[in-house]
């Protein structure tokens, strides 16, 4: 879920820990940064004056700053924050009950008790001989980490490891290629592992502004901006679901490789040894550059073994692959990365949930493997909506199957077979028509980079056509009567009206709608007399105009003011993103009928105020 949605569902207590923190960062950087002090003087130097829109956007001019901050905290305070975060920071764990939370963090804790005893016992029997390789990194971390900890106790203090000696530590456990697994059963060799309580846990994580946590429902969320920063900090290559799509592509033998080097037990199935790479957190280039291969495998080797594994296995085609071996793990990593953060999904949300039924007929299972493959509460209900709050896209649920499980999907469902089946399932599910609906405001915007980077092509000349023909889908939507027969009607020559409501009882709503490049729409007088000649043309053929309502990408502060001391003319002016907003409020309330009455206030529309109104019960 997203910064902006989180803020959006919590209240003032619940993010003002986040809030804090923002303003203690954007504090110190506003005297110097023009953008962050102009959002404070709009808004009197107060944070808790900034809406939620400037809020996203002061977080997205200090995200570095906000990024070093939670790295202090994680690094050089308890480790118990490390195994904590560890659990935030995967799939399907962004959204979490305080129960299913619990639960996590008891588990966690239980395996690591169970691994420690069986690790201390191997590395002091190592200790007893001569070792080399795996066992000798075991043992130079280890007694680096016993040094650093127990040092304190010569000088009759308290055993801590410092701000210094953890940074050291860090180094080093990177240098000898250790996984997060094997760091951590070190490390608490060493250092006792208590539980914490539950509590006192969700409140410092709340405190130090990794979660929020909403009281009303006992719900934490992590946002996926935090999440992206927390795998960053922790050095976490990507999401393990796309370091699974890669693991997949590898050979046994090559899983086997990995497995022995961070000596991950081996008795398991292809899944299995798959799930045991991720929970160790081995490291993607670690593997990638190194752990899979046969011993004195060449450079040309190794690099022939990347291209086939991006372009053919993983059917990744990229502008550059890279010329090393290295620029070909950063550049696919890169490559996961970009596709995380962007908002396409490839499909509409209506196609989305249809491929979903589609699925669930052919693999009743479905639902479950989401639930384990996620790691998602049992009890939570699957669907489109929810998916997408975890992040969860189309590609991500086609890829929980096997290629003869999607060819005999196609089969049933008459999609073509050959080449790229995932593909070829997500062509045939794109309604292009609910993907310009849900990026109406991109087409207002006449935002043709935004839309291909959607899927959507279109020219410069039919932006306007479009953004009409989308508006008369949505009023359609909302119970109203687009009559394009009487528009016809009345049409002349020099007179075209973009859409006509028809109320009955011969009452008309006019409807115009305005696509503009700039930010907003300025042109006041020049639209005026436009409007005030359908309104006479209407007035001249027995119908009443009840109201004028300009549709816009947004309107200056000049215009709306014209529009406010304009007493000649019944006129509203509604944004296209006030717009679906509205939209979307009415489908959420299940109402059949829209009423009239919020466009009929004039001026610029509080679409908040209508949204508050509609799901109003």
């Amino acid at each position: 879920m997203r910064l902006l949605k989180v803020l959006e569902i919590t209240n003032q207590i619940e993010k003002s820990s986040f809030l804090k923190i923002l303003d203690n960062i954007t504090s110190e950087l506003k005297s110097n940064d023009k953008e962050i002090n102009k959002i404070f003087s709009d808004c009197s130097d107060q944070i808790k004056n900034v809406d939620n829109a400037n809020i996203i956007k002061l977080f997205g001019l200090v995200k570095e700053s906000y990024t070093d901050y939670l790295r202090g905290v994680l690094q050089f305070t308890d480790i118990q924050l490390d195994i904590l975060t560890d659990i935030l920071i995967r799939d399907g764990n962004s959204i979490m009950s305080r129960e299913w939370f619990h639960s996590l963090y008891k588990k966690e804790m239980s395996e690591l008790n169970l691994s420690l005893k069986e690790f201390k016992k191997n590395i002091q029997s190592d200790l007893e001989v001569q070792t080399t390789g795996r066992n000798r990194d075991y043992i130079i971390y280890k007694n680096c980490v016993e040094t650093s900890y127990l040092n304190d106790l010569d000088r009759n203090r308290e055993s801590v490891i410092t701000h210094d000696e953890k940074s050291i530590l860090n180094t080093l456990c990177k240098s000898l290629e250790l996984s997060t697994e094997e760091a951590r059963l070190i490390y608490y060799s060493i250092v006792k592992l208590e539980p914490l309580d539950l509590d006192k846990v969700i409140n410092s994580l709340k405190e130090v502004g990794v979660v929020f946590y909403h009281r009303k429902s006992s719900t934490i969320y992590i946002p996926d901006e935090f999440v992206w920063m927390l795998r960053n900090i922790k050095n976490v290559e990507l999401s393990n679901k796309f370091f699974r799509r890669i693991l997949r592509q590898l050979s046994d033998g090559s899983l086997n490789r990995i497995i022995r080097k961070h000596n991950i037990d081996t008795n398991n199935n292809r899944e299995d040894k798959i799930n045991s790479i991720l929970k160790n957190g081995v490291s993607v280039k670690s593997a990638l550059l190194s752990d899979i291969y046969k011993d004195n495998i060449g450079k040309s080797e190794k690099k022939i073994f990347l291209s086939d594994l991006i372009n053919k296995k993983l059917g990744i085609k990229m502008p550059k692959i890279g010329v090393t071996s290295e620029e070909r793990v950063k550049n696919l990593i890169n490559y996961y990365l970009d596709l995380e953060k962007e908002d396409n999904i490839e499909i509409s949300i209506g196609g989305y949930s249809k491929l979903m039924i589609d699925l669930n007929i052919l693999f009743p299972k479905l639902h479950e493997l989401i639930k384990y493959e996620f790691e998602l509460q049992s009890e939570i209900e699957i669907n489109t909506e929810l998916l997408l709050d975890y992040n969860i896209r189309p590609r991500d649920i086609l890829n929980l199957f096997s290629k003869p499980d999607l060819i005999k999907f196609c089969v049933k469902y008459g999609i073509k077979k050959i080449g790229n089946v995932r593909k070829n399932i997500i062509e045939s599910y794109k309604d292009y028509e609910d993907l310009y609906l849900e990026n109406y405001v991109l087409v207002a915007n006449r935002d043709k980079k935004g839309l291909e980077e959607k899927g959507l092509t279109i020219k410069e000349s039919e932006f306007g056509v479009k953004f009409e023909e989308l508006s008369k889908k949505l009023f359609a939507e909302l119970g109203f009567k687009v009559d394009e027969e009487l528009n016809k009607k009345l049409t002349t020559k020099r007179l075209r009206m973009d859409i006509l409501l028809n109320n009955g009882n011969n009452e008309l709503i006019i409807v115009e709608c305005k696509t503009n490049f700039h930010n907003v729409y300025s042109k006041y007088t020049a639209v005026t007399r436009q409007l005030k000649s359908y309104e006479k043309l209407c007035t001249n053929s027995g119908f009443r105009v009840m109201q004028i309502l300009l549709l816009s990408n947004n309107f200056s502060d000049d215009f709306i003011s014209d529009c406010e001391n304009d007493y000649d003319l019944e006129l509203s002016l509604l944004t296209a993103s006030g717009f679906l907003k509205i939209i979307n409020a009415f489908k959420e309330s299940k109402k059949t009928l829209f009423p009239v009455r919020p466009f009929m206030k004039g001026g610029l529309l509080d679409d908040d105020r209508i949204v508050k109104a509609i799901l109003k019960k």
